[in-house]
């Protein structure tokens, strides 16, 4: 089995970043609003949702900051990376070239769910998990991110998980190639 750590490591300047404040102050609120109301309720779900605003704000601001030199090596790795894996069957060199692309960006939705698939595929469930997440925190109505998330919590036994994966799938996507395999499972 090939684990993530055998990879060029994915990009955390997010700890660092906007994004790791927002998360904290996420938390903060998530746990005050229980604090207050026994569980949260409708102030829980207002903190979720200002607090999913603002992290995208935080993600929006942070891709901005990539150079449209970065943007272009990011999608011709990215680019690689699936030929790779969907022409030569090469998992190992199409994750490789995956965070070669994520290293020139890391935002890049493509990279981030080409990585999640061929790691999951080469059985490193955990990286998977990560890479996918990272997709849909990007990209959160990414159907082919939901799909192979989807996949991923089955593998792992998660099938309530998988299950609302593939259910978003059918709702961002419906006629998408995604829908048609699930329709067909």
């Amino acid at each position: 089995m090939v684990h993530v750590e055998e990879f060029p490591p994915l990009p955390e300047e997010v700890a660092a970043s906007a994004q790791a404040a927002v998360l904290r102050d996420v938390a903060a609120r998530l746990q005050a609003a229980a604090a207050e109301g026994g569980g949260g309720g409708a102030a829980a779900t207002t903190a979720a949702v200002e607090a999913s605003v603002q992290l995208q704000a935080a993600i929006v601001a942070a891709q901005a900051s990539v150079s449209e030199e970065d943007r272009a090596l990011a999608d011709a790795r990215a680019a690689l990376g699936a030929a790779l894996v969907d022409q030569e069957s090469d998992l190992v060199g199409g994750a490789t070239e995956f965070c070669r692309a994520l290293a020139a960006n890391p935002w890049h939705t493509d990279a981030l769910c080409g990585l999640g698939s061929a790691l999951g595929e080469l059985g490193d469930l955990d990286g998977a998990l990560r890479a996918l997440r990272r997709a849909l925190e990007v990209t959160p109505r990414h159907g082919l991110a939901h799909f192979y998330l989807g996949s991923v919590l089955g593998r792992r036994g998660d099938l309530d998980g998988a299950v609302l994966e593939y259910q978003a799938v059918l709702e961002y996507e419906p006629g998408g190639r995604e829908a048609w395999e699930i329709d067909t499972i």
